[in-house]
């Protein structure tokens, strides 16, 4: 069954009950914000189109989605914005439980580790989306390859930190006794 195309801002939210009863589901999610981007990170530059496959197969829920769209983030170097298009394939198993088990009843297998969903609960599909988008995004984001740091900041990296200028002082005037002895 496919769910009615939504435009969210903030939240989208999926129960379920309702997935049980139209399995598979999808649905076509057109954002125009992503709730909670940090700052430093960036932000939307438009909209962000995402197309999600729900599928309860037992106690088992899959999720796949295909999510486009462009970013305004910020350069680690020059701390100036640039655009990045971003094209997301999201492959997720999910176990549906209705308890988190206890200590004595955990047994890690890396195999088995997996998000549980409590049955009678919802999914959050806009922040399920904005986890899997920041973790998308490079480690080092760069505006281009041979961006420059911003020559304020090398100056202040230059001077070093002024919480430690009385002992920059002391050990300098002690290499001076050294030089005069």
């Amino acid at each position: 069954m496919r769910l009615p195309p939504a435009t969210a801002t903030e939240s989208y939210s999926v129960a379920m009950e309702s997935l049980a009863q139209f399995d598979p589901s999808e649905v076509d999610l057109h954002l125009l914000a992503l709730p909670a981007l940090p700052e430093d990170l960036g932000h939307l530059a438009g909209p962000f189109d995402c197309r999600i496959h729900l599928e309860l197969k037992g106690p088992h829920l899959l999720i796949r989605a295909k999510a486009t769209g462009d970013l305004n983030l910020v350069c680690h170097r020059c701390l100036k914005e640039f655009p990045f298009h971003t094209e997301l394939q999201i492959d997720e198993h999910m176990v549906v439980q209705p308890d988190e088990p206890s200590e004595e009843e955990l047994e890690w297998d890396m195999a088995s580790v997996a998000v549980a969903v409590d049955p009678n609960g919802e999914i959050e599909l806009v922040d399920w989306l904005r986890q899997h988008l920041i973790l998308d995004l490079p480690a080092k984001q760069l505006c281009e390859a041979s961006c420059e740091i911003l020559p304020v900041a090398v100056a202040q990296e230059s001077l070093g930190d002024p919480r430690w200028g009385a002992l920059r002082q002391l050990t300098s005037d002690q290499g001076d006794d050294h030089a005069t002895t």
